[in-house]
């Protein structure tokens, strides 16, 4: 029986460090795919199931399109996710990183087992097909010695081929569904190449694009393959013998990154550089409907994938638009979220909403319903991703005003909650560190910088209200907080001090020094109804302060992680903490009960970096994978 609950335990050590998938966890908002200007972005659905599958930093998503919170998160990449692919039996996940490094893993399994995993490329693998059989896989990419495309058997990695005749990096391949068994490559020499097999060997190359060929696709029933390139070229080849049928120049604006072929083989659809989805008739190359999709180049069409009367389709900024077809189909929708690691959040408990903000500069919006918008300003449409800050997002509040965002371009911004609109902006005289809030009904907001502390009105960004200012000898500000009643700030600094200040319209003073951490101050959160202060430190330990005699309420006993605290905050009834920290776990503790906590190991891949009550039963943090997580509370 020990035997049997250690092997339990073991396999749900395993599965949380891979998977995102513990018992506590009641949603995971996934990021949106990984995007890269010039090249096509690998998109795929389940053969059975309404999911799709994309990269996005380390992580591989299976992203349901009915339920975004109900999404698999595989993070048992160590670099960057490229590809991934469904098997045709949908039994096994075929993924692939930037490394060159594979690994086939098993979908249905509860467990998700690891069946093979070892470098194929000396380089970034671009792309992997299966073949029809499930029993067979092509990776194609980056490589040394001429080696940019490996045939190998799926469960043992064991070479069915010699795919030589590329001279430069291969960007896309397919695999003939239907016996006899044909695969199809085409990379950024210009070419695409025909092999045969298996074992497979290369029969034929074709010079028909004259740029980067980006793309290859066969049709369901194998009569035909596609191509598309830089050279805005389709060509269309008998599936076979791979000979040339026919040629359409100038399909579209600009390049063409990728084509999928609808299930019935048909039709095929193609996106493009000119910021457009087209569909086409396989049998007379005409074309059908056009999705225009913007007009910036944040709008750039990388990827797309055909299900049923749908199409799915990726933008240079991740947004995932889902495109419906036929006369009287519904408006597109879009998929939005993290494209990059998010670095703050903060939770409306009167709304349900979440608001986050990412090291790319974007700002996206949750609904109750897990729905994602996001935030636009005055330089949203000079960047590639929708941004609403051109440096990264370093804190988020909320205020009676609206909510307060600052950023790494130094800048800091008022929007409306409700319409997601800039109301105003005020550059900074240096770059933020921390930012906070008191209580929802206050349009008070503290910004931090390495030397002092700024109190601003939202409603007002003309000057700061009150300037708080430290002196060289108290070292660097680490972080602030703003009481509830915006009486008194917090400044936590380099030197293992949190100092004290009593705000008021003539001159702030400071009233209290809390010491004794034995490393720089790192979080600071005064509990709502203003009787506490938690500190966290470099040094993993978190303190409760009594905010009246400041004397410690809780010291020495919450020190349960193992690197420093990156993130707290107090629930609604001022009697949780929790915490977030580099070391990737998120833990609540129980001020009534201060020797008991509630830990939830490997919450976020590269570490949490923000945290937030959603109720008293619902934490919400974020990380590093992109992932928005909501947790349930069991303390």
């Amino acid at each position: 029986a020990v035997s049997a609950r250690a092997n339990a335990a073991s396999q749900l050590t395993s599965m949380s460090a891979t998977f995102a998938t513990r018992p506590e966890l009641l949603a995971c908002l996934p990021p949106t795919p990984f995007t890269f200007r010039g090249f096509n972005a690998q998109l795929g659905f389940h053969p059975n199931d309404d999911k799709v599958i994309y990269g996005s930093g380390k992580c591989v998503v299976i992203r349901d399109l009915s339920n975004p919170g109900a999404s698999l998160v595989y993070r048992g990449h160590r670099q960057r996710v490229t590809v991934a692919r469904f098997s045709p039996n949908g039994y096994w996940v075929c993924s692939a990183d930037q490394g060159g490094n594979v690994k086939i893993w098993s979908y249905d399994n509860e467990e998700h087992p690891v069946k093979y995993e070892g470098r194929m490329l000396g380089g970034c693998v671009n792309d992997v097909t299966w073949d029809p059989e499930s029993k067979r896989i092509v990776a194609v990419g980056e490589g040394g010695g001429g080696t940019f495309c490996k045939a190998f058997m799926w469960d043992s990695g064991n070479s069915v081929g010699e795919m030589l005749g590329h001279t430069k990096p291969v960007l896309g391949c397919a695999a003939r569904p239907c016996r006899p068994y044909r695969l199809f490559t085409c990379g950024e020499d210009f070419t695409t190449l025909f092999y045969k097999g298996p074992p497979f060997k290369r029969d034929h190359t074709i010079s028909t694009h004259t740029n980067f060929a980006q793309c290859v696709r066969f049709t369901p029933d194998g009569s035909k393959a596609l191509s598309v390139g830089n050279d805005r070229k389709i060509v269309v080849y008998e599936g076979r013998e791979g000979e040339v049928l026919q040629e359409v120049e100038d399909a579209h604006e600009g390049s063409i990154y990728s084509l999928c072929v609808s299930p019935d083989g048909t039709k095929f659809a193609t996106c493009s550089a000119d910021k457009s989805v087209a569909t086409w008739d396989l049998e007379t190359m005409t074309r059908l409907q056009k999705f225009e999709l913007g007009n910036r180049p944040a709008n750039m069409q990388l990827g797309v994938a055909w299900r049923g009367d749908r199409l799915l389709s990726i933008g240079l900024n991740g947004d995932v638009n889902v495109l419906n077809l036929g006369d009287d189909a519904p408006p597109p929708s879009v998929l939005q979220g993290h494209q990059s690691p998010v670095n703050t959040l903060v939770a409306d408990p009167t709304t349900g909403m979440i608001f986050s903000g990412g090291s790319d500069g974007s700002i996206v919006a949750w609904s109750p319903e897990q729905q994602a918008t996001k935030l636009l300003s005055t330089v949203s449409a000079d960047t590639m991703n929708d941004a609403a800050h051109t440096g990264g997002i370093f804190a988020i509040v909320l205020t009676a005003a609206g909510l307060v965002s600052a950023g790494l371009d130094d800048v800091l911004r008022v929007f409306d909650a409700g319409t997601r609109e800039c109301l105003g902006e005020v550059p900074l005289d240096g770059q933020p560190v921390s930012a906070s809030s008191g209580d929802p009904t206050s349009d008070l907001v503290a910004i931090g910088m390495s030397d002092k502390a700024m109190i601003y009105r939202a409603s007002d960004l003309a000057q700061p209200a009150i300037v708080v200012g430290l002196p060289k000898s108290a070292g660097d500000l680490m972080c602030v907080a703003l009481s509830k009643d915006c009486r008194k700030l917090a400044i936590g600094t380099s030197k293992k001090v949190v100092h004290i200040y009593a705000l008021s319209d003539d001159k702030p003073e400071e009233i209290a020094t809390l010491t004794g951490h034995r490393r720089e101050i790192t979080a600071l959160a005064f509990s709502p109804d203003d009787t506490k202060l938690a500190v966290g430190d470099a040094y993993r330990e978190i303190r409760v302060w009594d905010v009246e005699s400041w004397a410690p309420v809780v010291q020495g006993l919450w020190v349960y992680h193992t690197t420093r605290i990156s993130c707290l905050t107090w629930n609604a009834s001022s009697t949780r903490v929790v915490s977030g920290s580099s070391d990737e776990a998120v833990i609540i503790w129980n001020l009534e009960k201060p020797t008991k906590k509630q830990m939830l190991p490997w919450a976020h891949t590269g570490g949490v970096n923000a945290v937030s009550f959603l109720n008293d039963e619902t934490v919400v943090s974020a990380g590093s994978d992109g992932c928005i997580c909501h947790w349930r509370v069991t303390l």
